[in-house]
């Protein structure tokens, strides 16, 4: 069974700021990882509908994936349209089906680290 991934996004190198203060970022860098949804929440829509939303995640990326340099904790990521940071230092991964397939895993919040 080969592992596919899904992409994640992160922005380029900065740039410098335009002209309201934002931030300007390089070409976006992405790579594949395997995205394990966590801790979810309630958002209030419009007309009384309510969705969930993922406040917590883990990516996976496999041993002889590509694992870009700036990928450190507290780095911004987009994942499934969805913006997260990286919550602290990756570690290292074993898969708990008998595969011996390792890699890194890595925790994801909404929340940016202060």
């Amino acid at each position: 069974m080969a592992i596919v991934g899904e992409k994640v996004t992160m922005p380029g190198e900065h740039e410098g700021l335009d002209y309201r203060g934002r931030p300007i970022y390089g070409d976006p860098i992405e790579f594949k990882a395997v995205v394990v949804p966590e801790g979810s929440d309630l958002k209030p829509g419009s007309d009384d509908l309510v969705t969930f939303v993922s406040t917590h995640a883990k990516i996976l990326i496999p041993n002889g994936w590509p694992v870009p340099e700036t990928l450190a904790s507290g780095a911004e990521v987009e994942v499934r349209g969805q913006t997260y940071y990286v919550d602290g230092d990756g570690v290292e991964h074993r898969s708990p089906f008998g595969t011996g397939r390792g890699g890194i895993e890595l925790a994801l919040s909404t929340t940016p680290l202060s």
